[in-house]
């Protein structure tokens, strides 16, 4: 997990923050798993400069929590992209620009998160994401060995 470079890459490009989803636990974000160690429902938020946090529904906090990163749990009364909206409001986090990955983000799905983030710009950072993975450290080799 390159968080630490993903975030300034998210800088210098001036995106606030990176959105990445996973409404479907047999279809995985790759970049969602990647950068949080969590493989299940939910959204992950990495600002530009705060810590990550995760928001997953109820039935999945102890699962998120394996991924030793800040887990918000949002109830059934509300939905996805307004708690997401809720919780970037809650921790002072500007919304001017925001980084998605479009090649993991279905029409539908778009749709709903641009009623929620209205009058937001949305860059796509599928290519930024790549480059992460990319190169692998010493701790990613030894895994995959």
């Amino acid at each position: 997990m390159k968080i630490k470079e993903f975030q300034k890459q998210l800088k210098s490009r001036k995106i606030d923050f990176a959105l990445f989803y996973n409404l479907d636990s047999m279809n995985s974000d790759a970049d969602m798993v990647y950068f949080s160690g969590y493989n299940g429902i939910g959204a992950l938020i990495i600002p530009k400069d705060k810590k990550p946090f995760l928001m997953v529904p109820e039935m999945e906090c102890e699962r998120a929590k394996n991924s030793k990163i800040k887990v918000y749990k949002w109830g059934k009364k509300k939905k996805m992209f307004e708690f997401i909206l809720h919780i970037i409001n809650k921790n002072s986090i500007k919304k001017r620009k925001i980084g998605i990955n479009k090649s993991a983000f279905t029409l539908n799905i778009y749709k709903l998160f641009k009623k929620s983030f209205k009058k937001i710009k949305v860059e796509d950072i599928s290519s930024l994401c790549e480059k992460s993975r990319e190169i692998k450290t010493n701790e990613e080799i030894k895994k995959i060995r």
